[in-house]
C-alpha cells in the first residue's frame, strides 16, 4: 500500500514538575506528570495499533541521545525519532514539516495535548491534502490539535502569536490574505487545565478506552476536594 504521509508527533521528554504549568497548579506535579505520560502514550500507541497507511515520527525536545532514548523508552511505536531544532513553535514545525514533505510528500503535526487525535482523523487529513494545502483541526482554547500541509512554505508560521486564544483565526486569516484553501476538522479540546480535564472525563469517547480512563480519573482524584 502506498504511504498517504506522514504523523508528526511533538513531544517533550516527560520531566517531573516541567510543562503543564496551569494543570500543575490545580492538580499537583506529580498527577500532572503521570497524565502526561498516559495521554501521550495513549495517542501514539492507539494509532501506531490502528489500520493506516502513514508513518509516525516523534519530534522530541530538548534535543541530544538521552533525550531520545527517554523518549523512545516512552513512546516505542514510532518509525522515526527526530529532535526539534531551536526556535519558535512555529519555526519548529515549519523545520519538521517542511522535512516530512521531502521524505512523505505531505505531513500531519500533533501535540500530545489532545486524546482525540485517531488514525482515521489523521488518515482524512491526509486524504484531504489531495485537494487543498493546509488541514486543520481548531481547539477549544483557540489554537488548533493539528496542522497539516503539502508544502512548507504556507504563510502560517512566523509572527504567530503561539499559546493565544487567538492561533487558529490567526492562522486562518494568514490563509485568506495569501488566497490559500483549508479544510477545517470538528473542534476538539486540549487538555490544559482541570476545567479540560473534567471535560473529558465525561466524553464517552474516554469512558470507551479504559486505560486512558483510569488516567484521568486518577488526575481528577488529586485536585483539591
Amino acid at each position: 500500500m502506498v504511504s498517504l504521509g506522514e504523523l508528526l508527533v511533538f513531544a517533550r521528554v516527560p520531566v517531573l514538575g516541567e510543562g503543564k504549568t496551569r494543570l500543575a497548579a490545580q492538580i499537583g506535579i506529580v498527577a500532572t506528570h503521570e497524565l502526561y505520560r498516559a495521554m501521550g502514550a495513549h495517542i501514539v500507541r492507539s494509532i501506531a495499533e490502528s489500520p493506516r497507511n502513514f508513518s509516525i515520527t516523534v519530534v522530541y525536545t530538548p534535543s541530544g541521545e538521552a533525550s531520545r532514548e527517554a523518549i523512545a523508552a516512552w513512546l516505542p511505536w514510532a518509525v522515526r525519532y527526530e529532535a526539534q531544532r531551536e526556535g519558535t513553535l512555529g519555526e519548529r514545525m515549519q523545520h519538521a514539516l517542511g522535512a516530512a514533505i521531502l521524505r512523505s510528500n505531505r505531513a500531519v503535526v500533533v501535540g500530545t495535548d489532545c486524546v482525540f487525535v485517531t488514525a482515521p482523523l489523521i488518515q482524512r487529513a491526509l486524504h484531504d491534502l489531495d485537494d487543498v494545502p493546509c488541514v486543520l483541526g481548531p481547539a477549544e482554547d483557540g489554537g488548533y490539535f493539528y496542522l497539516g500541509v503539502n508544502r512548507g512554505d504556507l504563510p502560517i508560521f512566523n509572527e504567530i502569536p503561539w499559546s493565544t486564544e487567538v492561533v487558529f483565526s490567526e492562522t486562518m486569516a494568514r490563509l485568506r490574505e495569501a488566497n490559500l484553501r483549508a479544510v477545517i476538522a470538528p473542534k476538539e479540546r486540549d487538555v490544559d487545565t482541570l476545567e479540560d480535564l473534567v471535560a473529558i472525563a465525561e466524553d464517552p469517547r474516554v469512558r470507551a478506552q479504559p486505560e486512558l480512563f483510569r488516567a484521568v480519573c486518577d488526575a481528577l482524584a488529586a485536585a483539591p476536594k
